[in-house]
């Protein structure tokens, strides 16, 4: 099945008819009088409302970065002690056996 393009709106179009969608929305001599009012005042603490969950969620997950930064840090600190312990036992282990094998040639 192929899509044509005519299927498609244009942006100047799908603004254009945002437009006049807004235009239809405007408040005027209604029989939904009380019910606009209504609306209105709910507008009104609605950004309110709005602004302190989004607070709420925006400190929620900042709080969340920061208890996994801790956390990343934590295991970027034990992998570089493991890596640090693991050199340094097998450089030993190699810095020995050198050792013994340089002492065991003048000795013998």
């Amino acid at each position: 099945m192929e899509i044509e393009e005519a299927d498609f709106v244009s942006d100047d179009e799908l603004s254009a008819f945002q437009e006049e969608d807004e235009g239809d929305n405007v408040d005027g001599p209604s029989s939904h009088g009380a019910l606009s009012e209504s609306n209105h005042e709910d507008t009104k603490t609605k950004p309110k409302d709005d602004m302190e969950e989004i607070h709420h969620l925006a400190k929620k997950e900042t709080r969340r970065v920061r208890i996994w930064k801790a956390i990343l840090w934590i295991l970027i600190l034990v992998a570089a002690a493991l890596v640090t312990a693991g050199t340094y036992r097998i450089l030993r282990g190699e810095e020995n056996d050198d050792f013994e094998l340089s002492v065991s040639c003048v000795s013998s």
